[in-house]
């Protein structure tokens, strides 16, 4: 995938490209935050990222979602044009992942797993 910086100059880009929708207007996180997630499938192929910054109840809170939920965005992603098919997004995902340096590993534990799960 291409190498962004950070989340910031993705957003950036997804902006220059039509495919960010900031939200100034202040939202709550339910039921506002969740129906737009909801809504964002309804949109289909082509929907916007969206971005919210004036989140009730906090002073600093900021949430991006749908970042890589489009075709679109996914293109954008990768530094291709967000018009490019579905078909050429795979085989250049597959091209950069076989040039990924070092192999993948199993391991029976990791950091933040527990050696028994339990339920309640």
């Amino acid at each position: 995938m291409r190498a962004y910086k950070d989340l910031r100059e993705f957003l950036s880009v997804l902006e220059q490209e039509r495919q960010l929708l900031r939200i100034h207007d202040q939202v709550v996180p339910e039921p506002d935050i969740a129906a737009a997630a909801c809504a964002l499938t309804e949109i289909g192929e082509d929907s916007p990222a969206i971005y919210f910054d004036n989140i009730a109840g906090y002073t600093s809170a900021r949430v991006a979602m749908n970042v890589h939920g489009s075709w679109c965005n996914h293109a954008l992603a990768l530094g291709m044009e967000k018009d490019a098919g579905m078909r050429d997004q795979f085989f250049e995902f597959v091209r950069r992942f076989q040039q990924y340096p070092g192999t993948l590993e199993r391991v029976a534990s990791a950091p933040g797993k527990t050696s028994s799960s339990t339920r309640t």
